[in-house]
């Protein structure tokens, strides 16, 4: 080989390795944008479900009002049941929220990772063929 066909190789390798810096930079910038849409989405479904939440919340208030205006002598007992199921589904629901919620963000954060990996690897089999 000549000097100017070793030198055109060197020229491509260095070519070929900047663009995979730059490829590389670029999936950096969108695996963070991924992870914050993904985060986002989680943020809006368990808006939602708060939303549903207080409505439901809101019907159980109604209903306690309605007890105690309603003024009959099982009004107590029907308020001390109310308040005690109020209470014991707001703690399981509280919990079960909060579990949802970090399942999502590492399943998110899992598909981003498997991704990033897919495509070091394919930029790293392409390399590698076109050095060959």
């Amino acid at each position: 080989m000549s000097e100017g066909q070793v030198k055109d190789l060197e020229d491509k390798v260095a070519w070929f390795r900047d663009n995979q810096k730059i490829l590389g930079e670029q999936q950096q910038v969108i695996s963070s944008q991924n992870r914050e849409l993904n985060q986002m989405k989680l943020l809006k479904k368990q808006a939602e479900e708060d939303r549903a939440r207080a409505r439901d919340l809101e019907k159980k208030c109604k209903l306690l009002e309605e007890t105690i205006k309603a003024r009959n002598p099982n009004s107590i007992p029907m308020l001390i049941q109310a308040s005690s199921q109020v209470a014991k589904e707001e703690d399981d629901d509280r919990g079960k929220k909060q579990l949802k919620y970090r399942i999502q963000q590492l399943e998110a954060e899992m598909e981003d990772r498997d991704k990033d990996f897919e495509r070091r690897i394919r930029s790293l089999r392409q390399e590698q063929e076109r050095m060959r």
